[in-house]
């Protein structure tokens, strides 16, 4: 599985019920369809420093690829892969556009999106017929398998961090989105 930023909504997979449910149009009538513009999406990005992270780089522009050609990715998953000799190596790999990067607009990528849903894929189709042949770059990131009990104590520095980290990125998305106090106080973690 990959993604076309380098980091993914959660850090914690026993979150991924309440992203899933968070993404899903409002219950009573269905609305939005295929997106993300509503309280219960919002609620959750606000709430989870990493989910906030992501929104802060979709909305600067990273999540709406231009085309396929143009487009970095990374993989969501890590891979454990065993040496020759036994050893144990977690893998994470990622690749690089060497075309460079570009995005859409919002007003563009609907406009285009409403003309042809397949756009991407007729860009890329276009691309290679007219002999210009996409590439990227592949790198791999490996890391050394840690034991339980130096996991146990990262994973608990980086909790520390990651609150401090949850509320500089909460303040600077309230300030993004200009959101009353009003509002900010039904938050359940950080508001009133």
């Amino acid at each position: 599985m990959g993604i076309n930023v380098p980091i993914f909504f959660i850090n914690d997979a026993i979150l991924f019920p309440d992203l899933i449910h968070a993404l899903k149009p409002q219950p009573n009538n269905q609305i939005p369809q295929a997106a993300t513009a509503h309280d219960t999406a919002y609620d959750f990005f606000s709430q989870e420093a990493s989910a906030l992270n992501l929104v802060m780089m979709v909305m600067a522009g990273y999540g709406i690829p231009r085309s396929y050609r143009h487009m970095d990715g990374w993989g969501v998953h890590t891979y454990r892969l065993v040496t020759n000799e036994g050893a144990t190596k977690l893998v994470k790999w990622s690749w690089t556009s060497l075309q460079g990067k570009a995005s859409f607009l919002w007003e563009e990528a609907q406009a285009v999106g409403g003309k042809n849903s397949d756009f991407h894929r007729q860009d890329m189709w276009n691309a290679i017929e007219a002999g210009i042949y996409p590439e990227w770059e592949v790198y791999f990131q490996t890391v050394l398998f840690w034991n339980e009990d130096l996991l146990i104590r990262f994973s608990s520095v980086f909790k520390s961090l990651m609150r401090i980290n949850s509320l500089l990125l909460a303040l600077m998305f309230w300030t993004t989105l200009n959101l009353s106090p009003r509002r900010l106080s039904q938050l359940p973690h950080l508001g009133g």
